[in-house]
C-alpha cells in the first residue's frame, strides 16, 4: 500500500513539474512563431495598469493616446516583426504579473485580437493594456499601433479592443468559442 501511495505521489509531482514547465514555456517560448525566445531591446515600454475603471458609458475615453503617440514616433512599419511583437508582449506579461494579475489571461486576450493572423508578420503591436470594467464584467482594454503597409514611416493608426476576461477563462476551461471581444474601434 505504501509503495502505491509513493508511486501516486511521485506521479503527481512529475505531472505538476511538467505542467509548470508547459505553462512557463507557453508564456515565454511559444510567443514567437518559431518558439524561439529571441530578445530585442524595446525603445519604449508599453503601459499595463489595473484600474477597474468602468468604461460602459464612454469606452472612447481610454487614456492610451500618449503611449500610442510615443510608439508611433519610435517605431515604423519596417520595425514590425515577431521578435518586436513578442518582446512587447513579454514586457506586458511581466508587468501584469508584477501587478498580481494572471499573465496568461493577458496573453490570451492579445492573441484573441490577432486571431488567425498570430502566425503572420504583425501589422499591429500592442502598446497599452488596462484591466477595467465594461458592461459589468472585467475586461482587458488593449490598444495597438497599426500600419497598412510595412513601408509606413510611423505606426500612427490605432485599434482599441475590450476583451472579456470571463469569456477568455471559459475558452481555456470549457472550450467555449464565443467571441471574447466585447467592444472595438479603430482607424486601421
Amino acid at each position: 500500500m505504501k509503495s502505491k501511495i509513493k508511486i501516486m505521489i511521485s506521479g503527481l509531482v512529475l505531472t505538476a513539474v511538467l505542467l509548470c514547465g508547459t505553462v512557463l514555456g507557453y508564456n515565454v517560448a511559444l510567443l514567437t512563431n518559431t518558439g524561439a525566445s529571441l530578445k530585442t531591446k524595446l525603445l519604449i515600454d508599453p503601459i499595463v495598469m489595473i484600474t477597474k475603471r468602468n468604461y460602459t458609458e464612454d469606452p472612447y475615453v481610454v487614456p492610451y493616446r500618449s503611449i500610442h503617440q510615443l510608439f508611433s514616433q519610435r517605431y515604423n512599419g519596417t520595425d514590425l516583426s515577431f521578435t518586436l511583437r513578442d518582446e512587447i508582449i513579454r514586457n506586458m506579461m511581466t508587468q501584469a504579473a508584477e501587478l498580481g494579475e494572471n499573465a496568461s489571461i493577458l496573453l490570451e486576450a492579445i492573441k484573441v485580437i490577432y486571431g488567425q493572423y498570430w502566425t503572420m508578420t504583425p501589422y499591429i503591436i500592442p502598446c497599452y493594456a488596462e484591466k477595467a470594467v465594461y458592461n459589468n464584467e472585467s475586461v482587458w482594454v488593449l490598444a495597438f499601433n497599426c500600419v497598412h503597409t510595412l513601408s509606413e514611416k510611423q505606426l500612427s493608426h490605432f485599434a482599441l479592443f475590450f476583451v472579456s476576461i470571463s469569456t477568455l477563462e471559459a475558452h481555456m476551461i470549457t472550450g467555449c468559442n464565443a467571441s471574447a471581444i466585447v467592444f472595438s474601434t479603430s482607424c486601421y
